[in-house]
């Protein structure tokens, strides 16, 4: 996101979006993942916001988002 636009909650709704789209039009697909740069406190924050889950784990977050949790 350019810098003028963070903080505004763009990436958040984004993912929210693209998670929810999956979540609608592909049901077979129960899990997501991104891969985040750990430094990356932004991101982190984001895909958090949008319901993912932090694995603890290295340099890189692994982070995942069970699609069958999420309330219809």
């Amino acid at each position: 996101v350019c810098p003028q636009f963070q903080g505004k909650g763009i990436a958040t709704n984004v993912i929210s979006s693209v998670k929810d789209d999956i979540s609608d039009t592909q049901p077979h697909i129960e899990f997501m993942s991104a891969l985040i740069r750990s430094s990356n406190s932004r991101s982190l924050r984001a895909v958090e916001k949008a319901g993912f889950k932090d694995d603890g784990k290295g340099n890189f977050k692994l982070v995942f988002c069970n699609l069958n949790a999420r309330p219809k």
